[in-house]
């Protein structure tokens, strides 16, 4: 169950954790009561938080943006198109930036678990583990297919003078990139993109 991309946590933390983890002659030698469910814990924290504002994010979706979901105020002589467009290019800079974190923090939490971990044999333990990760998994898919609807309504409504080929293809490099982290949406990336 190891997916880990090195670069997120520095070399530095990856060999304090290896050197100075519960199984070290070390911590063996203080004679301390295990700090490891409180760890666990606290490597949680930031991806149940990022877990809690995609849940957020989802259920506050608009499903039709419009000029309506706009906070700066009434605008005399503005096209309403260009204000719906500027509206869900927001919505999806935020759903982007969204999907970006829940990556980051995804990565960090298995690595900084699987270090500590290594090869614990509790496997209620791992389930547990699994089930959450699943979970988050799905929600951030969700979040990703909600970003690919608004894609490609903005790219329908948008005047063809904003949308050029280099947005699509910054599009497309990021999703792709971002597609081997998210379980089972290079498919799904794919297909909205042929």
């Amino acid at each position: 169950m190891t997916f880990l991309d090195e670069d997120y946590v520095e070399d530095e933390d990856y060999e304090d954790l290896r050197r100075y983890g519960y199984w070290s002659k070390e911590y063996k030698a203080l004679n301390l009561p295990s700090y490891l469910g409180a760890y666990l814990f606290l490597c949680s924290v930031p991806l149940e938080l990022t877990h809690e504002y995609i849940i957020m994010r989802l259920e506050q979706k608009p499903d039709q943006p419009s000029v309506l979901s706009i906070r700066q105020g009434k605008r005399k002589h503005c096209d309403i198109s260009l204000l719906m467009n500027i509206t869900l290019f927001q919505l999806m800079r935020e759903f982007q930036e969204g999907i970006s974190l829940s990556i980051f923090f995804k990565q960090r939490y298995v690595r900084l678990v699987d270090t500590v971990l290594g090869d614990i044999d509790d496997q209620h333990f791992l389930d547990g583990h699994k089930i959450s990760l699943i979970n988050f998994d799905k929600s951030v898919k969700t979040l990703l297919e909600v970003y690919l609807e608004y894609l490609q309504h903005w790219i329908q409504m948008a005047p063809r003078t904003i949308v050029d080929k280099n947005f699509l293809e910054d599009e497309w490099t990021w999703l792709r990139s971002c597609s081997p982290l998210i379980p089972e949406t290079e498919g799904l990336i794919a297909h909205k993109f042929w």
